[in-house]
């Protein structure tokens, strides 16, 4: 069809489905899912000096002190760009190549914007960087596991009784863009990785919908 997009090959920006990562490196370093976050509204300042940012969650408000597995669980905004001022935009620039995905910039050019918008892939890269995480014999990624598989952790933003609660243990991570274009969900475990993506394939965004259709 005239305009559709190619769902495999097609770069889109890819949102909140990588702060997993994000995550991850936090509980290499020294965390737990235990330790605590702030999750608040505040002002970054990036590489150019014109340009600050100011992160906003889904539903517009603070949860100020929060765990590391419920800000990850409710993918809250304002603490995981925290959480990546703590590691370094330039560590996890890194990381993201070291994993294989195919950043078209450099770090400076999505700065905090590299675990919210900013960075475009195809659903096959990020299906390949999520295999990383599918190892759960390794105390990190099983951690990261226990975080994303657990409905408690996402019921201020999910609903402790969600769509996205499975019949079998699986990882959960949702994206939705600020149009609703993209809704997107990966699920995962050491068996398998499941990607669902919805949306029009004329480009435009879809109506009637909420951020777990």
């Amino acid at each position: 069809r005239e305009n559709a997009i190619d769902m495999i090959t097609k770069k889109r920006s890819v949102g909140s489905v990588l702060k997993p990562f994000v995550y991850e490196m936090m509980i290499e370093r020294w965390a737990s899912p235990e330790s605590l976050i702030l999750d608040d509204t505040r002002v970054y300042e990036t590489e150019v000096a014109t340009q600050s940012y100011i992160p906003e969650n889904y539903i517009p408000k603070s949860y100020w002190p929060i765990t590391l597995r419920e800000a990850l669980g409710n993918s809250l905004n304002s603490a995981s760009v925290r959480l990546s001022e703590k590691i370094g935009i330039w560590r996890i620039y890194e990381k993201f190549r070291s994993l294989g995905f195919d950043l078209d910039h450099e770090a400076w050019y999505y700065w905090y914007g590299i675990v919210l918008w900013a960075v475009e892939l195809t659903l096959e890269n990020i299906v390949h960087g999520y295999r990383s995480l599918t190892s759960l014999e390794k105390d990190d990624k099983f951690l990261l596991f226990e975080m994303l598989s657990n409905p408690e952790n996402r019921a201020q933003t999910f609903w402790i009784s969600s769509i996205l609660n499975t019949s079998i243990p699986l990882a959960v991570k949702t994206w939705t863009s600020s149009d609703f274009r993209d809704n997107w969900v990966i699920g995962y475990n050491n068996d398998i990785i499941i990607w669902v993506w919805v949306w029009n394939t004329t480009n435009e965004s879809m109506d009637d919908i909420s951020w777990i259709t």
